[in-house]
């Protein structure tokens, strides 16, 4: 089973935990837009880590009057009813808050990720997008620099006595961190010194030196986007056996893509 990366914006913003809330309240619930559109049961999950959606779904039509017994090839009247669908379809999605990415099993059913979460969050407006790939692009287009978010291992980054690892060491009496997270906030207009410094930082991406780079900022039409090197780098592809019923568990599609996210 694969998962697509897309970045996910509310009302031109990047989505918080507490933007979830409301399904605190009512995590489990039926959802169709119409008649002729699809069924869905809904299961929804949030931490403060991650916020999960898992659908099971069918569709009333179409809805042949007889069936046919693979055995013997005879066919019987159909039983069910013109009110029963067989939810034979299945829909995963979850949203990272560290990340700020959107992972779904399957990216052709965004639109309709899209009009639920409009339909029971009240939202003016909701954005699912592909995340950029070229860097130098991304760049461009920004006007305003509102974040950077990336990770080292790399000690001689962060390490030494006027350094947050030196501290730790020499008032805690702590072990020097092996792993370092940035997230750097701004709210400045793109200059030179500012490209520059990505400039830096991307370089040290190509050299190994800090992994999961993210930049987040604002174009000229005030309009979040999000450039995530981490989404392209890493596939996120995970193996889960079918049940009897030839259906995935979703609690055990769930466990084994955060395991796959946290590798």
């Amino acid at each position: 089973m694969n998962f697509t990366s897309q970045h996910l914006s509310f009302n031109n913003k990047i989505p918080q935990h507490d933007d979830f809330l409301c399904f605190r309240a009512e995590p489990n619930f039926r959802y169709s837009r119409s008649e002729t559109a699809a069924y869905h049961q809904i299961q929804t999950e949030l931490t403060d880590d991650y916020f999960w959606l898992y659908s099971n779904y069918g569709y009333k039509h179409p809805r042949p009057s007889q069936v046919i017994n693979t055995k013997n090839g005879i066919s019987h009247d159909n039983l069910r009813t013109e009110e029963e669908v067989e939810p034979t379809e299945q829909l995963f999605m979850l949203y990272s808050f560290a990340d700020n990415i959107m992972y779904i099993s399957n990216v052709s059913n965004k639109g309709f990720v899209s009009n639920l979460l409009t339909d029971k969050m009240g939202l003016e407006s909701i954005e699912i997008k592909n995340i950029f790939v070229d860097r130098e692009q991304f760049i461009r287009q920004l006007q305003i620099l509102d974040e950077i978010k990336f990770t080292s291992a790399k000690r001689d980054l962060f390490s030494g006595i006027n350094t947050v690892g030196g501290a730790l060491m020499d008032n805690y009496g702590m072990e020097e961190p092996e792993i370092f997270t940035v997230s750097a906030k701004y709210k400045t207009p793109m200059s030179k010194k500012v490209k520059n410094t990505l400039a830096f930082l991307a370089g040290q991406k190509t050299q190994g030196n800090i992994t999961k780079l993210m930049i987040i900022g604002r174009d000229d039409q005030n309009i979040e986007q999000v450039f995530n090197e981490q989404a392209f780098t890493q596939k996120v592809s995970i193996s889960v056996p079918e049940n009897a019923e030839g259906l995935f568990e979703p609690d055990q599609v769930k466990t084994k893509l955060l395991e796959k996210l946290t590798e």
